[in-house]
């Protein structure tokens, strides 16, 4: 596993997936190093063939939490709305829909995807959620901001600081992100 990974961080990703096709027994985490390494190395769409893969019977895996998280992160950087909707679907369907960072991930993907009619979706995964740390609130605010939604932003800063929490760096910039 460390050398499968060693390989994809060395920009040998052909041999890393030689390393994962050799081996004989795949448990969850041998199969998200894999996803992982596409993930990191801008090969989302080679990191959902391999979920779709993952999913099949026969090989006997489910995908987790940390599964969804990299498939999220990959729909971001790919800015590949419909990718982060089927996650979302596999972690409403999966009961992960209550983890906080899951969450988080889903509010980011919504926002970050370019699509001002869906940061609506990020707000119904934010109100859902029954706990909310700091990064929840720098993901929805943030998200509002690049969406233009400027309004929206103030209220939810004031709401957060209503409720207790303390805004971070990311925050602030979320917030100074209104005005360009």
């Amino acid at each position: 596993m460390i050398l499968m990974d060693f390989y994809v961080i060395c920009g040998s990703g052909n041999e890393g997936e030689r390393v994962f096709d050799e081996m004989s027994d795949r448990d969850m985490v041998v199969w998200n190093v894999l996803i992982s390494c596409y993930v990191r190395n801008g090969q989302t769409r080679n990191a959902f063939s391999l979920f779709d893969v993952m999913q099949r019977p026969e090989n006997g895996c489910k995908s987790d939490n940390v599964t969804c998280l990299l498939l999220l992160q990959g729909s971001v950087q790919l800015c590949g709305l419909s990718f982060g909707e089927r996650v979302h679907e596999y972690v409403k369907e999966h009961g992960y829909g209550k983890s906080v960072k899951i969450c988080n991930s889903l509010i980011t993907m919504y926002a970050r995807c370019g699509c001002v009619d869906k940061a609506t979706q990020a707000i119904r995964v934010f109100r859902g959620m029954l706990l909310k740390d700091v990064v929840t609130w720098t993901a929805l605010i943030t998200g509002l901001a690049i969406n233009g939604q400027g309004r929206d932003v103030i209220e939810a800063f004031t709401e957060m600081q209503r409720r207790g929490a303390y805004p971070n760096i990311q925050m602030f910039t979320g917030v100074c992100l209104i005005g360009t």
